[in-house]
């Protein structure tokens, strides 16, 4: 069986006080979790992070699957860098 690649459509961009820059959307593929190396994909260009917390339903969460809204921490991500449209995704 192959996993399909993970891949969230953002739709806002928060920045949480201490903690750093959450990117709120839809899951549209795959599977993500707390520690995974994501690429954030903005303007054309990919930015390599890392997935420190996935939030769903005002709750943390190890993981967020295929249909759900979900938040995720994205570690050294600046808040200007993101915007809606852009997307996370597994790495490529």
């Amino acid at each position: 069986m192959t996993r399909e690649p993970y891949r969230l459509a953002i739709r806002d961009c928060f920045v949480i006080a201490g903690r750093g820059v959450v990117v709120v959307g839809d899951i549209e593929a795959g599977v993500v979790h707390a520690d995974d190396l994501l690429d954030l994909v903005h303007a054309g260009q990919s930015i390599r992070t890392r997935c420190l917390g996935v939030e769903m339903g005002h709750g943390r969460k190890h993981d967020g699957e295929l249909v759900h809204f979900v938040g995720l921490l994205l570690d050294g991500v600046e808040e200007f860098t993101v915007e809606p449209g852009d997307y996370v995704s597994g790495p490529m």
